[in-house]
């Protein structure tokens, strides 16, 4: 996630004992995995997104809910609706964003962001990808 990752080394070590088979993340795992990415690195990558929509003329407002279950990281970009990303635990291999477009009815979609490729410009590519589904939703169905 860091530029220069003092633990890089320590990283590279322990993926290549994941791809040998020598070490295993356990399947109780997702939460944890989660939480320690959304402290660390996605409370403020989402806050940022927030500051720049909100420099863009958007209504945003960063939400979460670390104590929920499951725990969630989020941006509202219309805060009466809902509308907005969300980021919650999906498994012990990855992270789920949701992009709800509409909140009455719920019309969302769920992406998969594994942890192993996980960069803050990735997030910020996904982001990018899926910002127009909330901006312009289509007519929820009637």
């Amino acid at each position: 996630m860091y530029p220069n990752d003092p633990f890089a080394p320590l990283r590279a070590v322990l993926r290549h004992h994941h791809d040998t088979g020598r070490l295993r993340i356990a399947s109780d795992m997702a939460r944890d995995r989660f939480l320690a990415y959304a402290e660390i690195d996605l409370l403020p990558l989402f806050r940022r997104l927030c500051h720049v929509l909100r420099q863009e003329g958007l209504s945003a407002q960063d939400v979460h809910a670390l104590d929920d279950h499951p725990p969630w990281i989020g941006v509202w970009v219309d805060t009466d609706s809902r509308r907005g990303l969300l980021l919650r635990p999906g498994d012990e291999q990855a992270m789920q964003l949701i992009v709800r477009r509409c909140a009455d009815p719920v019309i969302e979609a769920t992406y998969r962001l594994d942890y192993r490729h996980f960069t803050a410009s990735r997030l910020a590519k996904a982001v990018e990808m899926v910002l127009p589904q909330i901006l312009w939703p289509a007519e929820p169905p009637l």
